[in-house]
């Protein structure tokens, strides 16, 4: 957390969340064929902290997302409010441009890249942050997320869970049904994992529910540390 933006306290920023008790659920378009190439050979890394298979959404649609704004204090209005509007717009084709460019640029070095390819209907904004709506693990598991905005929840699709389990990877936690309870955690953008202090850490925010967080980590064998921040204007940061 930068320290010249935001302060932390203990108790500095107040969080309403909503009291919830449950009993964690497990295993609960038009695109083009070469979007998921299967099978995906997996390189198998020996440095469990850095990567070296890459998934990636190539954006239909990029742009403003007014359902998350509420939220998110960086977030720029007034430049297309249109956006997610029409398909092939400025905005996307910049989108479109840079995307392409840094995928080029790192299968040069080596990196394995798969690409998913968005599909225009319906609108998804934010698409491309396809690590908030799941995470993967080295148990060989992923976990799926509660997205607090109703068109970010459309983004995990059956197709891209296929594409997962393809690879090897075992559904673990489902926590996604927690959205319709308004508790939220929005993968790694409300979580950051230390995986060689086995830490989880994340900051009170509305889309970041602590029980969910302390599950997550509970699930992984990792300890919890859950910080409040906020800004001058107590405003808190929606990601770490």
């Amino acid at each position: 957390v930068s320290q010249s933006r935001y302060s932390v306290h203990a108790n500095a920023c107040t969080i309403a969340e909503p009291s919830i008790n449950y009993t964690r659920k497990q295993n609960t378009r038009q695109t083009a064929a070469a979007a998921i190439p299967l099978p995906i050979k997996v390189i198998r890394n020996t440095n469990p902290y850095l990567a070296r298979h890459l998934l990636m959404v190539r954006p239909a649609r990029f742009g403003h997302n007014k359902q998350t704004q509420s939220t998110n204090h960086f977030q720029q209005t007034g430049i297309e409010e249109s956006i997610p509007g029409e398909y092939g717009s400025a905005t996307n084709i910049q989108a479109w441009r840079e995307f392409d460019e840094s995928v080029q640029r790192m299968r040069a070095t080596g990196i394995q890249i798969t690409v998913w390819d968005d599909e225009p209907e319906p609108a998804k904004p934010d698409a491309v942050f396809l690590n908030n709506w799941f995470s993967t693990h080295h148990n060989g598991q992923f976990i799926l997320y509660p997205m607090m905005a109703a068109n970010r929840r459309t983004e995990m699709q059956p197709r891209y869970l296929a594409h997962l389990k393809a690879l090897g990877l075992a559904q673990g936690m489902d926590l996604s049904h927690f959205a319709e309870r308004d508790a939220f955690l929005e993968g790694t953008g409300s979580l950051v994992f230390d995986h060689r202090n086995r830490q989880a850490i994340a900051t009170a925010s509305p889309r970041t529910h602590r029980a969910l967080a302390a599950d997550v980590a509970t699930h992984l064998g990792y300890s919890l540390q859950f910080i409040t921040a906020c800004d001058p204007q107590g405003n808190v940061p929606y990601i770490l």
